[in-house]
């Protein structure tokens, strides 16, 4: 799963292979999610294997510098969202690439997660 800088998600890979990733900001997070076999004794084997063999091959250096905030207003902010958004019932929607998904819903979503 690919989350830009503003938590928009505009890939979602499911299967393995080679994948090009494509962002439009400048920095990107890729989050790998693998579901377990507790049954399996095998499986912790497996995972390993999974994220050994995971290669990224990236072109940029550029540092990510985070912005100052003012973390107070942002705590506040991010917590009155929360307020609102829980009131939608369902997290379902809030979250995916942009264009896909409402603007404020998103920020919903984000604020939540």
């Amino acid at each position: 799963m690919i989350v830009e800088n503003d938590h928009y998600i505009p890939q979602v890979f499911l299967e393995p292979g080679t994948h090009e990733i494509k962002t439009s900001t400048p920095f990107a997070m890729l989050a790998m999610r693998i579901r377990s076999n507790n049954n399996d004794p095998d499986d912790a084997a497996k995972i390993t294997a999974i994220r050994e063999g995971t290669i990224l091959n990236v072109s940029g250096n550029a540092s990510h510098v985070r912005p100052n905030y003012d973390m107070q207003q942002l705590v506040a902010l991010r917590n009155e969202l929360t307020t609102e958004g829980v009131k939608l019932g369902s997290l379902m929607g809030m979250q995916g690439a942009r264009g896909a998904v409402d603007p404020q819903t998103h920020l919903y979503g984000t604020a939540i997660g």
